[in-house]
C-alpha cells in the first residue's frame, strides 16, 4: 500500500510552500530566515495499483491571508477536494 500527496497530484510542479517568510508569524526569537521555504502540511490519499482510491479534484493552500493584520498560525494549511469513486 502507498499514498499519494494530494497537492502533487492536483498541482504538479507547484511548490505550495506552507512554511514561508510570506507569513511574518514565523519570525520569532529563532532566526527562521535561514530556513528555506517548504511545504510542511500534507493530505495523503491511499493508493492501490490503479492510483489514488479517492478522486482528487483540487488542493489549495489555506489560511494564507492575514485577518486584521494577524495570521492564525506560523504556517499555512492545505485543503483538498476529494470524492469517493
Amino acid at each position: 500500500m502507498n499514498y499519494q500527496d494530494a497537492w502533487e497530484f492536483a498541482r504538479p510542479g507547484e511548490d505550495g510552500h506552507t512554511f514561508t517568510l510570506e507569513n511574518p508569524s514565523i519570525v520569532t526569537e529563532a532566526d527562521w530566515s535561514r530556513i528555506p521555504p517548504r511545504r510542511i502540511d500534507y493530505i495523503m490519499v491511499r493508493c492501490d495499483d490503479r492510483g489514488p482510491t479517492l478522486r482528487i479534484h483540487s488542493a489549495d493552500r489555506i489560511f494564507d491571508t492575514a485577518v486584521q493584520g494577524t495570521f492564525g498560525s506560523d504556517h499555512f494549511g492545505v485543503a483538498a477536494d476529494l470524492e469517493a469513486p
